[in-house]
């Protein structure tokens, strides 16, 4: 179950970078053309230095008949120079919650044993992921001309101060995308998708009109995958809000973490 989560976290990382990428790719009611849109969104990702970011997570999954749910909930705070995260989260299942900080630099993870004072270190690259190439990734200019292959399944509308982006998809079209940007960004996680089906992936971005920053994500996705030789089913529902892009000043590791 770890192992699983530990994979969970690196997709929905992905699917953040997909939402930032499919953003400046579409066209609809907008005021701007999709060129201009493509440019400002450009320019307003290469210059995002750090931010928060509110999770809310519901994840069922099925395995032979035996079903089971988590929620997740996480207040992030990040920088990108120099690479730093604080991520306090709250998980949920079967009756208990178990509450955790974790921080993450460039190359370790290091995460707070529940109910003591001891801290474990974990290598990003054994989990598959390196956080300078994700967090790279988001003014990626591969990943934007990759994304507007799928423009054709993209609406974007104009609300009073915002751009209001939908988008649904299935099958192997939309798993395609996600598996060629995560290959960059997580190799480990490009395995998992050979294993994998999506029913379905629905999300909803909400940017900014003035500052071309992304306020609130909502995504679904129902995926089949096959670990280990078994089949699991899993329903995913997941609600991202940013707040203070570029306005944090810092993220400190205590010392006492990186004893």
């Amino acid at each position: 179950m770890k192992k699983l989560l530990q994979k969970n976290y690196v997709l929905l990382l992905v699917v953040a970078v997909l939402s930032f990428g499919l953003v400046a790719c579409s066209e609809g009611n907008n005021e701007l053309s999709t060129a201009e849109v493509l440019e400002n969104y450009s320019e307003a990702s290469k210059v995002i230095t750090s931010g928060k970011m509110n999770t809310e997570i519901f994840v069922a999954t099925n395995v032979a008949g035996q079903g089971s749910e988590i929620t997740m909930t996480s207040n992030i705070e990040f920088t990108t120079e120099p690479i730093a995260m604080k991520i306090d989260s709250t998980v949920g299942g079967n009756g208990s919650e178990i509450k955790t900080t974790s921080y993450m630099d460039d190359k370790i993870m290091y995460t707070q044993v529940p109910g003591s004072e001891t801290w474990q270190k974990v290598e990003l690259s054994s989990l598959g992921l390196d956080l300078e190439t994700l967090t790279n990734s988001f003014s990626s200019e591969e990943t934007l001309n990759l994304l507007k292959e799928n423009e054709k399944d993209i609406k974007v509308t104009k609300e009073g101060e915002d751009y209001i982006l939908t988008y649904s998809g299935n099958g192997d079209s939309i798993k395609a995308v996600i598996k060629q940007m995560s290959s960059a960004m997580a190799p480990e996680m490009s395995q998992l998708f050979d294993n994998m089906t999506i029913n379905s992936f629905d999300y909803k971005v909400v940017i900014d009109s003035k500052t071309f920053l992304q306020k609130n994500v909502d995504t679904n996705v129902e995926m089949v995958m096959n670990i280990e030789g078994q089949e699991m089913t899993m329903n995913q529902e997941q609600k991202v809000t940013f707040e203070n892009l570029n306005n944090v000043k810092e993220v400190i590791i205590p010392e006492e973490v990186k004893k």
